[in-house]
C-alpha cells in the first residue's frame, strides 16, 4: 500500500513540476474526475499531462490491467506500480523514452494465460534488462516470447 501512494504522489510531483514535456501551465487537475483512478493516473503519466476523464486511453489501461492482472500474480495496483518504475528506470537510467502503453502492451502479448505462477515483475525487470543492452521494444517482446514458449515447453 505504501508503494501505491509513493506512485501517486511521485506521478503527481512529475506532472506538477513539468516532467516529460509538460510544463506546470499545462498541468492541471482533472476537471471531472471525482476519484482519481490506477488507470487514469497511467494515462496521465503516459501522456505527460493532465487528461480528460472521457480520454481512451484510460480504458486502454483499465483493459491491460485486467488482463495482466489475470495472467501474472500481481494484482493491478502491483503491475501498475512496476511499469511506472520499469519506464522511470528506463529513463533516468539509459536515457530510453518508451511509453507507459507500449511496454504494458508489449508484455501483454508476451504469453496467453495458460501459463502459471509468472510474476510481472520478472517480464519487466527482464524487459528493462535487455532494453537497457540495447535492444529495440520489438526485439525485447520476442525474446521473451521465445522465452515464454521454452517454459511452456517444459
Amino acid at each position: 500500500m505504501r508503494w501505491h501512494y509513493l506512485v501517486i504522489a511521485l506521478s503527481i510531483g512529475l506532472l506538477a513540476s513539468g516532467s516529460d514535456g509538460c510544463s506546470a501551465e499545462q498541468a492541471r487537475e482533472p476537471e471531472a474526475e471525482k476519484e482519481v483512478t490506477t488507470e487514469y493516473m497511467l494515462a496521465t503519466l503516459n501522456a505527460g499531462r493532465w487528461i480528460a476523464a472521457a480520454d481512451i486511453t484510460i480504458a486502454r489501461f483499465r483493459s491491460l490491467l485486467d488482463q495482466l492482472s489475470a495472467k501474472f500474480v500481481e494484482d493491478r495496483q502491483q503491475i501498475a506500480d512496476m511499469a511506472v518504475m520499469a519506464r522511470k528506470l528506463l529513463r533516468e537510467d539509459n536515457g530510453i523514452d518508451e511509453s507507459l502503453l507500449n511496454i504494458m502492451e508489449g508484455l501483454n502479448t508476451v504469453f496467453y494465460s495458460d501459463l502459471k505462477n509468472q510474476t510481472f515483475a520478472e517480464y519487466s525487470a527482464a524487459y528493462g534488462a535487455l532494453r537497457s543492452s540495447g535492444q529495440t521494444h520489438d526485439e525485447v517482446i520476442e525474446r521473451l516470447k521465445a522465452a515464454a514458449a521454452t517454459i511452456r515447453l517444459h
